[in-house]
Formats: structure tokens, C-alpha cells, sequence
């Protein structure tokens, strides 16, 4: 009985070892992941005027095949995906 209760001690140490372990790392990738997101607001900010214009260029088109794809030949009417002329 005493070496399944070593056991089991020893079983219960390596789990709270590996829990304080996988705690440390969490907590560094979530430090990377916000300063990751703190350089990329940063370098987009300059951007976010291109970046709008490209993002609307591409919803314009997605638009146009969807639209090319259900509207009638004799009946265009607005945007079947989103509503947009």
C-alpha cells in the first residue's frame, strides 16, 4: 500500500510540475501574441486607408460574381450577397 501511495505522490508532483510549467508558457505566447498585435496596429495604422480601399475592391467583385451568377438578364437589382448596388 505505502509504494502505491509513493506512487501516486510522485504521479501528483510531475502533474503539478507540468500545470505550473504549461501556465509559464501560456502566459508568454499570450505576451507575444499582444505585443504581435500592438506591432501590427501600428505598422497598419499609416495603411488602414489602402487597406479600406483594397477590402472594398474585393467585396465589389465578390459582389459582381455573385451577382453575375443570379440576377436575370432582363432585371438588376441590387447585390443578392449583401445588398450593395
Amino acid at each position: 500500500m505505502d509504494e502505491i501511495a509513493g506512487k501516486l505522490a510522485t504521479v501528483t508532483d510531475n502533474a503539478n510540475g507540468l500545470i505550473i510549467q504549461v501556465k509559464d508558457e501560456i502566459g508568454n505566447i499570450s505576451g507575444d501574441a499582444q505585443r504581435l498585435l500592438i506591432t501590427l496596429n501600428s505598422v497598419t495604422t499609416g495603411e488602414r486607408p489602402k487597406i479600406d480601399h483594397i477590402a472594398d475592391q474585393l467585396h465589389n467583385r465578390k459582389c459582381e460574381r455573385n451577382y453575375q451568377r443570379t440576377a436575370r438578364a432582363d432585371s438588376r437589382g441590387p447585390c443578392p450577397g449583401c445588398g450593395a448596388n
